[in-house]
């Protein structure tokens, strides 16, 4: 799939639903004016005389969910393969559930939108790396997933931290990071201030993750980050070349 930003109409709706069923790709599904909220997958493309159509598998609870709205919306959200985020929504009502099936059958969207690539490269934080933050005045340890220039995305390791204690535009102070563990003149990296940009239910574990943006950070840490990316990325694209190496 193409990597920019923008809205996709016409063929490439057609070719995105193509390649989602082809690959078998998981979709967040959520039924628009509900709490219900599953992953599923398109099982199948049909069309009707000049109406076109995609089946996806009904996760259980979808059709009680579903039954006393007669008309509804679904808005359905995936990643690609390079992990550009798309989304796009759909209508269906009663008559498009497939019982015998246990499917869903919706109309094709207009259109789809494909999000902006970061602004920012990702990588992943060095092995051994110690992370600590202050929330509220307490002290928290964190695992980093992937973090860049800009932010990080993040799980908090202290199983006390519910969603009360950390939630969308939640500040985040004093975020202590060792990206250089192993060296002697080691010192780490810090984040002044982060601010919670998005919460994210993670698929395979249901655990909770977060998205972090630095809004406060010194130039010497900002350039030992930028440090820390760049290498990274140099041994990546090195690997690449050279498998063997």
């Amino acid at each position: 799939m193409a990597q920019s930003g923008g809205i996709l109409t016409g063929q490439a709706v057609e070719d995105i639903l193509k390649e989602l069923k082809r690959n078998s790709t998981i979709l967040q599904m959520h039924l628009q004016g509900t709490n219900f909220k599953k992953l599923t997958v398109i099982i199948g493309l049909a069309k009707k005389g000049e109406k076109r159509f995609f089946t996806v598998d009904s996760p259980p609870g979808f059709e009680q969910a579903a039954s006393s709205r007669g008309r509804w919306s679904i808005y359905l959200t995936f990643t690609d393969a390079d992990g550009v985020p798309y989304s796009f929504s759909s209508a269906g009502g009663n008559r498009s559930i497939l019982k015998k099936r246990n499917a869903i059958r919706l109309e094709y969207p207009a259109r789809i939108e494909r999000k902006q690539r970061r602004k920012h490269l990702r990588v992943k934080p060095p092995v051994g790396s110690v992370t600590t933050a202050i929330i509220d005045g307490k002290p928290y340890d964190i695992q980093i997933i992937n973090i860049s220039l800009g932010g990080a995305l993040v799980m908090f390791s202290s199983p006390d931290v519910q969603k009360r204690v950390v939630s969308r535009g939640k500040e985040i102070r004093d975020i202590m990071i060792d990206m250089f563990p192993g060296r002697e003149d080691r010192s780490p990296v810090k984040i002044n201030r982060a601010v919670v940009r998005r919460v994210i239910t993670e698929q395979v574990s249901n655990k909770e993750h977060y998205g972090l943006m630095f809004i406060d950070m010194s130039q010497e840490d900002t350039a030992r980050l930028k440090e820390y990316i760049y290498a990274n990325q140099r041994q990546v694209l090195r690997k690449a070349v050279m498998p063997d190496a």
